[in-house]
Formats: structure tokens, C-alpha cells, sequence
């Protein structure tokens, strides 16, 4: 019991959030595209199926049809993983700003739960939204946390993880495989930097998250959906990238001014801590 009570003292914040998001979770009702996917005959071999004939037919991401697939239907499973996806974020956010006062926890967990309704109904309450966009971001950010932590020693076995991650990243979605090769690709360059030795563990992730987006790149769904929409898919792939700058720029700033204003506290609070170590280090 005491054990129970110092890990629920110690990660009071994470539990908080966790039932705010369950609780969010349970409330919110199936929408939009979630009664499409609604199959009550639904088994695990039936979602993996039509997952594949999804690959060749109109997209690319296997792992996010399968979970949909299921969790649709067994949305009180959906429930409990979108609540632990948000409690990733959260975790990493910590992680990253290295939070260890209570302010800190109060101020990210705020910044996080004031997104625009909009927003919120696409990411948070939406099955098949969440599952497409707020569960690679779970794993993005959990990934860049817990890689800091555990890719130190030069062997593969000890990152199952992280392994599991690189080969089912890109068929969450396309865009997950691009950021876990860009982290790959840092992570290599600053143990490099730190030990002088090009680290094989790393750079094995590396390759497994460059096979898993060309796995998504070249379905046969992706090439019928960009086939659909002609001017685009004629693009290159920085034209692709700079046709939607605009749209990255509303939804960060424009649609989301709150949320913009708010990320200065954190930054500027990490910025003084720097100082002061650094002062006090002088001294």
C-alpha cells in the first residue's frame, strides 16, 4: 500500500490527466467517419485483411486502418489508448522542457487541453481522427523522450521498443516515417558528436524507419488517391511540401493564438533556468 501511495504521489499529474482525458474519452460519441468504420462482426483477422486490401486500394496506412477497424467498434478500448497517447505527450513535453516544479506540470497540462473545439473534436474525441493524427504524435514525441534515455549502449537488443516503433511508424501515417528518419538522423549526428563513433544501433533504426516509409510511399493505394487529385500528385516533393505552408501557418498561429501566446511561458521559462545555471556556474 505505501509503495501504491509514493507511485501515485509521484505521478499525481500523469493520473490527473489521464482520467481528464478517459473521462473526455468516454463522453464524447462515435462521429463522422467512426460510423463508416462501425463493424460489429468485426475480428482481428477481418481488420488485418482489410487493412492489406486497403494498401492496395486506397491508402497506405495499415496499423491506423486495423486500430480503427477495431476500436470503432470497442471504443471503450479506444477510450483508455487515446487517454494514454495524450499522457505520452504530456510525459514527453516534461521530459523535453525538463519540468520538475509543479507550475511546470500545471502549464503544460493547461497549454494542452486549450486547443480551439474545433481542434479538440478532430484530435481528441474523434476515433478515427485520433487515431490517424494523435497517436503518431504519441509516438513521435514518446519516441524522442525515450530515445534520449535508453540509446546509449551499441546494441540493438536492448531497444525492442524503439524497433517496433521505426517499422510500424510510417503506416500509422506517411508523415510519422519522415520524422522518425529526421530524428534518426539527429540522434546519429549527436552521438557522433558525444563518443566520436558512428553508433550501429542507431543507424540500424534508421534503416528500419527508411523501409517502413517507402513501404507506405510506394502502396498502390497511394498512387489511386493522388491519382485522384492530378495537380498535386504532379508536384515535387518541396512543392508539396511549400503548396501547404499557408495551412501549417493557420492552424499553429492564426487558428490557435491562445495555444501560440502560452508556448512563450515554457520557452522563456527553459531559456531563464539555462541562465541561472550558467550564472551560477560563473560564480
Amino acid at each position: 500500500m505505501k509503495k501504491f501511495l509514493e507511485f501515485v504521489k509521484k505521478n499525481k499529474y500523469y493520473i490527473i490527466m489521464f482520467f481528464t482525458i478517459f473521462i473526455i474519452s468516454c463522453l464524447a460519441p462515435l462521429n463522422g467517419d467512426d460510423w463508416g468504420n462501425y463493424n460489429p462482426d468485426t475480428t482481428l483477422m477481418w481488420s488485418i485483411s482489410d487493412a492489406i486490401r486497403s494498401y492496395l486500394s486506397y491508402e497506405s496506412r495499415i496499423v491506423s486502418r486495423v486500430l480503427i477497424n477495431i476500436l470503432c467498434y470497442h471504443k471503450i478500448l479506444w477510450n483508455i489508448l487515446n487517454s494514454l497517447a495524450f499522457v505520452t505527450i504530456y510525459w514527453s513535453l516534461i521530459k523535453f522542457f525538463n519540468i520538475k516544479d509543479n507550475l511546470g506540470y500545471k502549464l503544460i497540462g493547461i497549454i494542452m487541453l486549450l486547443l480551439p473545439c474545433a481542434m479538440i473534436g478532430q484530435m481528441y474525441t474523434w476515433v478515427t481522427g485520433s487515431i490517424t493524427y494523435l497517436f503518431p504524435t504519441a509516438l513521435i514525441l514518446g519516441y524522442c523522450a525515450y530515445s534520449l534515455k535508453v540509446l546509449k549502449k551499441n546494441s540493438i537488443k536492448n531497444i525492442p521498443f524503439l524497433v517496433i516503433i521505426n517499422l510500424i511508424g510510417a503506416l500509422f501515417i506517411d508523415h510519422c516515417g519522415v520524422a522518425l528518419i529526421f530524428i534518426n538522423i539527429f540522434l546519429i549526428i549527436n552521438y557522433y558528436h558525444k563518443n566520436k563513433k558512428i553508433p550501429i544501433h542507431i543507424f540500424i533504426l534508421l534503416l528500419l524507419s527508411i523501409c517502413s516509409l517507402l513501404i507506405a510511399y510506394f502502396s498502390p493505394g497511394s498512387s489511386n488517391r493522388l491519382a485522384g487529385s492530378s495537380e498535386f500528385a504532379n508536384l515535387s516533393f518541396f512543392e508539396k511540401i511549400f503548396s501547404n505552408y499557408d495551412n501549417f501557418l493557420d492552424y499553429i498561429y492564426a487558428a490557435n493564438p491562445i495555444l501560440a501566446l502560452l508556448m512563450l511561458v515554457p520557452i522563456n521559462y527553459l531559456i531563464f533556468q539555462k541562465i541561472k545555471r550558467n550564472k551560477g556556474a560563473v560564480e
